[in-house]
């Protein structure tokens, strides 16, 4: 690479500035960082992503030379990407938009399946992180433009730099501030459209959301193609399911969907047939939804059974519920005896104990562990309700099944 060292005080510059990691990519390969070891989430999540995945995101799969982009994951972190010059990019990050609390690891660890021991980790991982609002984001952006700009190719400069670069800043920034979503890169924003759609149950704009998703660049996931389009798949299913869930399906039925397509993807070794399964797989999550407009339960029900839901390893009481989607605790908890068939808090136990199976038939998770996560008090509670609920210990149900992972 011409000039390293000038590049290097420059990253300097940018990082204690900012405080923001820095990475310079070459070739894939990173070959100068600020701080020197900057941990990304895949060293305690096997193949969260890689960092050579992150070299992908843009509009179109490519990156341009003259303006850095902002990319969010699925784990809320963030970067900022710049393409230097060839093979070389900077990729500034992971940092965070907004403090991440224990809630949202519960929520990142159940609808990932991730083994509940990670939790330990990914607290101080969290914690760690630097958080920018989208201001201080956008200006970390233009500052590594501004000091990286000069190593444009020429030609590409002299192309598009004035029409990408002429509107002003100060537009930009109000742009951000106003709408944050126009800052994040397409793919992202689209995603977000699509699980709009999906939890409206509009199979028709699903459809077509979908498909301008699937003519931008896939994110590559694993060395060998057909393994990367079904990891791709299945994170995508672990999103089609937590819109369905959002859009008021019962948990349960959403994960017996996903573990149905799940499955199917696994036993696919056509790569058309699979980039084609994802359509249906989407489409049997808009009817879910749909179905549920027919559901026998009212708004104020469907809405309790999904905050519910996505609060299950919190504390929950009638109050907080009841607040939480504007209704008298009294009035939610006549109407939800009525329609539901039994009072609340056993509905809660009963939720947590059903998910829970996950964690005892396929991991080596503690019970106790188990217990607490799921807000039990001990495991000796947990394993009298468990046993109330489906008849056996939750250790004659590991046994039971005998389907253990890693």
């Amino acid at each position: 690479m011409k000039d390293l060292k000038h590049i290097q005080e420059k990253l300097r510059a940018f990082y204690y500035s900012t405080l923001v990691p820095v990475n310079l990519i070459e070739n894939g390969k990173s070959i100068y960082s600020l701080p020197e070891n900057i941990y990304y989430l895949d060293t305690l999540i096997k193949d969260a992503y890689h960092l050579e995945n992150l070299l992908t995101v843009s509009m179109a799969g490519e990156f341009s030379q003259v303006k850095s982009y902002y990319y969010r994951n699925h784990f809320e972190e963030c970067f900022i990407l710049l393409h230097v010059e060839g093979y070389t990019h900077i990729i500034a990050g992971p940092f965070l938009n907004e403090k991440i609390y224990e809630g949202y690891i519960n929520s990142l660890i159940r609808l990932n399946k991730l083994p509940i021991k990670i939790k330990g980790k990914l607290i101080p991982y969290y914690e760690n992180l630097l958080v920018l609002d989208t201001n201080r984001c956008y200006y970390c952006g233009k500052l590594l433009e501004s000091l990286f700009g000069h190593l444009v190719a020429p030609d590409y400069a002299a192309e598009h730099t004035e029409s990408r670069l002429s509107i002003s800043d100060e537009y930009f920034a109000e742009m951000v501030k106003n709408r944050e979503s126009l800052f994040h890169h397409p793919p992202y924003f689209l995603e977000q459209e699509l699980l709009s759609k999906i939890k409206s149950g509009n199979l028709k704009e699903t459809m077509l959301v979908l498909t301008e998703i699937n003519s931008l660049k896939r994110t590559r996931l694993s060395k060998e193609p057909l393994r990367s389009v079904k990891n791709s798949l299945i994170c995508s299913v672990t999103l089609f399911t937590r819109a369905a869930i959002e859009g008021g399906v019962m948990p349960e039925a959403a994960f017996t969907l996903s573990d149905a397509i799940i499955l199917e993807i696994e036993d696919m070794n056509n790569m058309p047939q699979l980039m084609q399964y994802e359509y249906a797989a989407a489409e049997q999550y808009v009817k879910i939804v749909q179905d549920l407009s027919k559901s026998k339960y009212s708004n104020v029900i469907q809405q309790a059974i999904s905050y519910i839901y996505k609060n299950l390893t919190g504390k929950l009481t009638l109050k907080e519920i009841a607040a939480a989607i504007y209704v008298h605790p009294n009035y939610l908890s006549t109407l939800f005896k009525k329609e539901v068939g039994s009072n609340l808090p056993d509905y809660i136990m009963k939720t947590r104990i059903d998910e829970s199976k996950y964690y005892i038939r396929y991991t080596n998770t503690n019970i106790s562990d188990i217990a607490i996560f799921y807000q039990f008090c001990n495991q000796s509670y947990f394993t009298q309700a468990f046993k109330r609920v489906v008849g056996l210990t939750p250790n004659q149900y590991r046994m039971k099944y005998n389907q253990q992972n890693e």
